[in-house]
C-alpha cells in the first residue's frame, strides 16, 4: 500500500514538472512572437490590408487582454504581458484590437458603442474561418 501511494505522488509529481514546463516553453514563444507581424498578417488576411499602420507592443494591463488606443498617432494596441499565455489567446485578441481599430471612424461618427453593431459585424469574419 504505501509503495503504491509513492508511486501514485511521484507521477503526480513528474506531471505537474511536465506541464509546468511545458505551460512556460508555450508562454516563453507567445512572448517572443513578433507582434507587429502578427497584425500585419490578420491585416492582410482578414482585412484586405485596409488597416493604417499601428505600433503594437506588450504591456500591463489591469482589466483587459489587450487595448487599443487612438489618442497617439501612430494609434497602439497594447497586450497585456500576464494575462495572454497562449498563441490562440494572442490571436483572439490581436484580431479583436484590429476589430477596434476598424470600427473607429464609424464609432466615432454615429456614436455608436466601441463593441457594438459595427464591432460585431466586424468579429463575425473571424468566426467564419
Amino acid at each position: 500500500m504505501r509503495r503504491a501511494i509513492q508511486i501514485t505522488v511521484s507521477l503526480a509529481c513528474l506531471g505537474v514538472i511536465f506541464f509546468s514546463a511545458r505551460y512556460a516553453l508555450g508562454r516563453e514563444w507567445v512572448r517572443k512572437t513578433d507582434l507587429l507581424g502578427l497584425y500585419q498578417q490578420i491585416n492582410l488576411e482578414s482585412f484586405d490590408g485596409a488597416l493604417p499602420d499601428v505600433v503594437v507592443e506588450w504591456g500591463s494591463l489591469k482589466d483587459a487582454y489587450g487595448e487599443t488606443q487612438f489618442t497617439d498617432v501612430p494609434r497602439v494596441i497594447e497586450i497585456d504581458s500576464a494575462s495572454v499565455t497562449s498563441e490562440e489567446q494572442l490571436v483572439k485578441t490581436m484580431q479583436h484590437e484590429a476589430c477596434h481599430v476598424y470600427t473607429r471612424r464609424v464609432v466615432e461618427e454615429t456614436g455608436q458603442d466601441v463593441h457594438g453593431e459595427a464591432f460585431q459585424s466586424c468579429m463575425e469574419r473571424f468566426n467564419e474561418k
